[in-house]
């Protein structure tokens, strides 16, 4: 079992040392960070508090910071989570971005997916591929050469979108003065009344409306309550089989829950990017498909951790008490967190972040405990 359980713990660890070794990336971590010279045909994976990026990075971005700056240019793929958000430079492939508030004031040259609270895409923003949005609200004033899909609060489009349109918005959707639409337009929710169109405003296609049916749907509620029963009995299970490993896992989850924030985010990220990387390879192949399935298992793990730790915080914020797994604790974790996930765009936003101090604290603990053998 010892073998087994060092096995493990040296794909972690394989998996976090890859990128700097094979890979040719640089990695930095730290509280306030500034690139200053260009990080030539590297990628660049930074996490901390305050982070800028203040000269070219010539492969791919990945950042997880409090407040993050990208005031240059990235050649390649851009990967960002954060709480305050501002992109200025050009980004010479696909960008995916979440945050809090987030303000994209450039040309992207592939799709750009973005999920937040406030989101703006600027008028000196172009995308010339495919937009994905999922916002509390959304302003979009700059020019878009694909499809737009738009899901949150409310939207302002005030730009020129050469593609469809489709929106879930659900206070309001604003079409502008400035707006042009050359394709169609479809937004749903349970009235029509949320568009507000501009008399200035052109849609070159046709406006679609369509019922969400939200209320239609008889099976919804029993099929959440399968949902939480199921769940509820696999958390405590795991609780029940693996007692020191379920309390080790919410000690360090709930012990600086912050700090590992940014590092589950890396994590989550990285380890298919070296499995897809490994597999160009023949040699590599192996390896990637070992690395892979240790992925798919943390991932699944930390799902149903996800719902544990937060149990176990509500109750110690509540019951006033040192860090203890308690039956009730996991049923109202469970219960909770699935309630909370229904929230619109704000309710994922809170799950994931749980969800990566989960799996942080599942690297951590195999790649520290079981492999120092403590």
């Amino acid at each position: 079992m010892k073998k087994i359980n060092k096995i493990f713990a040296s794909i972690i660890a394989l998996t976090i040392l890859v990128p700097a070794v094979v890979f040719s990336a640089t990695i930095k971590t730290g509280e306030n960070i500034s690139i200053t010279k260009t990080i030539a045909e590297e990628n660049l994976y930074l996490s901390g508090k305050n982070i800028t990026i203040n000269n070219n990075v010539e492969g791919d971005l990945l950042v997880a910071a409090g407040t993050i700056l990208v005031s240059k240019d990235v050649a390649n793929d851009l990967i960002i989570a954060g709480g305050n958000i501002t992109l200025l430079g050009k980004v010479g492939d696909d960008a995916r971005v979440a945050g809090g508030n987030i303000t994209i004031s450039n040309e992207i040259a592939g799709e750009l997916v973005v999920a937040g609270g406030h989101i703006t895409i600027s008028e000196n923003a172009k995308i010339e591929k495919d937009l994905m949005i999922f916002g509390r609200k959304v302003i979009i004033n700059g020019e878009v050469n694909g499809d737009v899909f738009i899901s949150g609060g409310s939207a302002t489009i005030n730009g020129h979108i050469k593609g469809n349109v489709k929106s879930k918005i659900y206070e309001k959707l604003i079409l502008g003065e400035k707006a042009i639409i050359d394709g169609t337009l479809t937004y749903s929710w349970k009235t029509a009344d949320i568009l507000q169109k501009n008399k200035e405003t052109i849609v070159n296609g046709k406006i679609i409306f369509e019922d969400s049916g939200f209320s239609k749907n008889k099976n919804y509620i029993l099929g959440l309550f399968f949902k939480i029963i199921i769940f509820i009995i696999t958390a405590l299970i795991f609780v029940g089989l693996f007692k020191k490993f379920s309390n080790l896992i919410v000690n360090v989850a709930l012990t600086s829950p912050l700090k590992i924030l940014a590092k589950g985010f890396v994590a989550l990220i990285i380890i298919p990017v070296i499995s897809i990387l490994l597999f160009i390879s023949i040699l590599g192949t192996p390896i990637a498909l070992i690395i892979l399935f240790f992925y798919i298992l943390l991932v699944l793990i930390a799902m149903i951790y996800t719902a544990i730790i937060f149990g176990v915080w509500l109750c110690k914020i509540i019951r006033k008490k040192e860090i203890e797994i308690t039956w009730q604790g996991v049923v109202a974790g469970v219960v909770i967190l699935i309630l909370i996930k229904l929230i619109p765009i704000i309710g994922h936003l809170i799950v994931f972040l749980i969800f990566l101090i989960a799996l942080w604290s599942l690297v951590e603990i195999f790649y520290k405990k079981v492999w120092s053998g403590k």
